[in-house]
């Protein structure tokens, strides 16, 4: 049987959200550990996307036994939804790795592997949610394209020749391919938009401090400066991204979702506006100029000129670049790196 998302398993009436697969789980309609295999079995049939370097299977497998035990024992389910933690996030278990260049060459300096939970791996863990590897990203999580010495490229589940885009691209293919329900991601200068916008996903940055664990360092960086890297998610519906967003901000014992409850009123909503600012955040320091202001267009998502206006939520809606599934023929082909990193390699 062919499921949904271009794969081959068998579980194809597998629940094709979040919000469903918590629900069969609180229901005991599905198990944590059957929930987790059925996701290990897409990731190991997905696995020329690229979009995971270190699948702990072993690992998750036992924590969802755990899981199932503590829900026998219990009349209150908690939230379960198997999902990953992105590299640069401190999870117990996975190898993590110290991205750096030395004499113009990309190399991975393998570190130990994690003693404890990060901060945002174990409020997701308190919540209920179970890792299931780690997910590509770039060096320094730097780029608009996920690839490395270290394994194959994230590609995109819409077209495997272009890239799933950066830095999370590696949670956003698994998330697009149906690996994974949702994923945690992180944003400073679009990693989380452009690959929501590259695979056709919901993909959130919110701002400083709206999740408690952005703010264990402080709101300043080393250097003073405002923080720019914060958490957030990514999902294939808005339903599904409030679920996992509610979770990462949610205090211990909290069993209040704002956001999922928001996204159950937005039909109410009407005579909505959009503001885009057309004004560099740098401009103070650099003056950016912009282009003279084109015609109007025929066809294509709208440009940031036309999306001002009112108007019900769904017309609206249409005209959010963040919902418009681009071409995938306009993405940085993936199989590029190939060739580039074989050349450097020779050199």
């Amino acid at each position: 049987m062919i499921d949904i998302f271009g794969g081959t398993t068998a579980n194809a009436d597998f629940p094709a959200t979040a919000h469903e697969l918590r629900s069969a789980i609180q229901a005991g309609e599905l198990s944590a550990r059957e929930a987790v295999a059925c996701s290990l079995a897409r990731i190991a049939d997905r696995a020329d996307l690229g979009a995971f370097v270190t699948v702990t299977a072993d690992l998750s497998l036992t924590e969802a036994a755990a899981r199932d035990e503590h829900y026998a024992a219990t009349p209150r389910s908690e939230r379960a939804t198997p999902g990953t933690a992105r590299d640069p996030h401190r999870a117990q278990g996975p190898h993590r790795r110290r991205w750096c260049t030395h004499h113009a060459r990309q190399r991975c300096v393998p570190t130990p592997p994690a003693s404890s939970d990060g901060l945002s791996a174990r409020v997701l863990r308190a919540a209920g949610a179970i890792s299931l590897g780690k997910t590509q990203v770039p060096e320094f999580g730097l780029t608009g394209y996920s690839e490395n010495l270290i394994a194959p490229p994230a590609r995109n589940p819409l077209d495997p020749e272009r890239t799933a885009g950066g830095s999370s691209g590696g949670s956003a293919a698994a998330v697009a391919a149906g690996m994974l329900a949702l994923a945690p991601a992180s944003d400073g200068g679009g990693s989380i938009r452009i690959p929501a916008l590259a695979c056709g996903l919901i993909g959130l940055k919110p701002g400083l401090g709206a999740i408690p664990a952005d703010m264990q360092r402080g709101p300043h960086d080393e250097f003073g400066a405002p923080r720019l890297t914060v958490t957030g998610p990514l999902a294939r519906s808005a339903a599904d991204a409030a679920l996992l967003f509610d979770a990462m901000r949610a205090e211990p014992g909290d069993p209040a979702e704002p956001a999922v409850a928001a996204v159950q009123r937005a039909d109410a909503l009407t005579g909505l506006r959009i503001g885009v600012s057309a004004t560099s955040p740098f401009e103070a320091a650099h003056p950016v100029p912009l282009s003279p202001r084109p015609g109007p267009r025929t066809n294509g998502p709208p440009r940031c000129s036309q999306i001002v206006g009112t108007g019900s939520r769904r017309r609206t809606s249409a005209t959010i670049p963040s919902t418009h599934t681009p071409s995938p023929r306009r993405g940085r082909p993936a199989s590029r790196c190939s060739s580039s990193r074989k050349a450097r390699r020779n050199n």
